[in-house]
């Protein structure tokens, strides 16, 4: 019994010096200039130390270290003064999360391409690098040391979410094309005695989503002395009735970065099954506007002869023309056993480009081409509701279905 004890005891040792092996493994350090190192934790932390500058990081963390994950958090400490490492190399390319200390006095273009989402330099940063944080598409907010002298050109290229930016008044040069690009940019408060530009196209030179003002004016510079702000675009939007009536208020724009809810709409004999937007070509409906509209948009009514015949304890429910004009796509079927319309509920799909049948706990589904129609039969006691919404089978983006549309039984 006692050695069965020892052996125990010597296998549970081993186990425990096997997990410390391996979690030890997962860290690499080592030197990342003449008188810097560096030591990455294995979980996505990286901590520099030592004194002058930093040039020398690997390649790359998975492949040739053997590091468990990417850097995403990035700790400088005091004594480092200058860091110049191409962030186009794999290592810091997710890096999220940056802590300089007051000793540094450059970061060049390291930072640059990165996923780093805010970032505060220190007042030691008194040049901004051309293109120094370029392609940070993450990065929604900044702050400056306050004693910047100069921002190179491009600094700022390609932040499409950057927000806002504070300009310190100590700035006396400033570079080209600084913020072009800045998608999203709502605020530049300019306290210098320098003229800033603002953006003025998006990627792919397509027209900005926001127009900027300063003191009421529309502008395309920043005065110095002065704050900026953005107002997000309007656009016409058209609806189309198809022969139906509003019911509630008409919406005749759209402001960008905004969800407006769409009326809805009646017709006689007909139910509502919201509405199509013109330019996409996808089978669905949507009840509101989506926030990334940023042009004259049209939404046509879509309404279906709904029909309900009862003959005993069964009802037939006849949806005609149930495709949403020549779209591909599938009719979804949901039929709940309450009017409630719980999560509980016997689904079906149907091809609406052949024939087809579905049959599921005494519930029959049709499409008949010819007769351009879709028969749901079901059982009075088993059955109180259906839902129907439109979508291509198998895709899981949700733009490509349509809201669920409610018939009772």
């Amino acid at each position: 019994m006692k050695t069965l004890k020892l052996l125990l005891l010597i296998a549970a040792l081993t186990t425990v010096c096997l997990v410390y092996s391996t979690d030890t493994e997962a860290k690499i350090s080592g030197k990342c200039g003449e008188n810097a190192t560096f030591i990455d934790d294995g979980k996505g932390t990286m901590e520099i130390s030592g004194s002058g500058k930093v040039d020398s990081l690997p390649v790359d963390s998975n492949v040739a270290n053997g590091s468990s994950e990417e850097i995403k958090k990035l700790v400088i400490n005091e004594g480092i003064t200058e860091i110049n490492y191409s962030s186009t190399k794999v290592y810091l390319k997710m890096l999220e999360e940056v802590k300089l200390p007051t000793s540094i006095r450059d970061i060049n273009g390291t930072f640059s391409h990165t996923s780093i989402k805010s970032i505060v330099l220190p007042e030691g940063i008194t040049v901004i690098d051309d293109e120094a944080f370029a392609g940070c598409y993450e990065l929604e907010s900044i702050t400056l040391g306050e004693k910047t002298t100069e921002i190179g050109k491009k600094a700022f290229y390609n932040c499409t979410s950057l927000k806002e930016i504070t300009i310190p008044k100590t700035v006396a040069k400033i570079g080209g094309r600084i913020l072009e690009h800045a998608d999203n940019l709502m605020k530049v408060d300019n306290q210098s005695a320098q003229i800033f530009p603002l953006p003025t196209k998006r990627l792919g030179a397509y027209p900005l989503w926001q127009t900027f003002f300063v003191d009421g004016k529309k502008t395309t510079e920043v005065p110095a002395g002065k704050v900026v702000l953005g107002k997000w675009n309007s656009y016409k939007v058209t609806l189309k009735l198809s022969g139906g009536k509003l019911v509630g208020k008409r919406i005749s724009k759209h402001t960008y970065n905004s969800s407006e809810k769409l009326p809805k709409a009646k017709k006689k004999g007909y139910v509502f099954f919201g509405w199509k937007l013109k330019s996409s070509y996808f089978g669905i409906t949507v009840e509101k506007i989506r926030k990334t509209i940023s042009k004259p948009t049209v939404y046509k009514a879509i309404f279906k002869k709904v029909t309900k015949k009862k003959t005993g304890n069964k009802t037939t429910i006849t949806l005609k023309n149930p495709k949403i004009e020549d779209c591909n796509s599938n009719l979804h079927i949901k039929v709940f056993s309450n009017k409630k319309a719980s999560k509980n509920a016997t689904t079906f799909v149907l091809n609406l480009d052949k024939k087809g049948i579905a049959k599921k706990a005494g519930i029959v589904c049709k499409y008949l081409p010819k007769k351009n129609k879709v028969e749901i039969k079901v059982n009075n006691k088993n059955a109180k509701k259906v839902k129907v919404y439109w979508g291509d089978d198998g895709d899981t983006e949700s733009e490509l279905f349509s809201k669920e549309y409610s018939i009772n039984v």
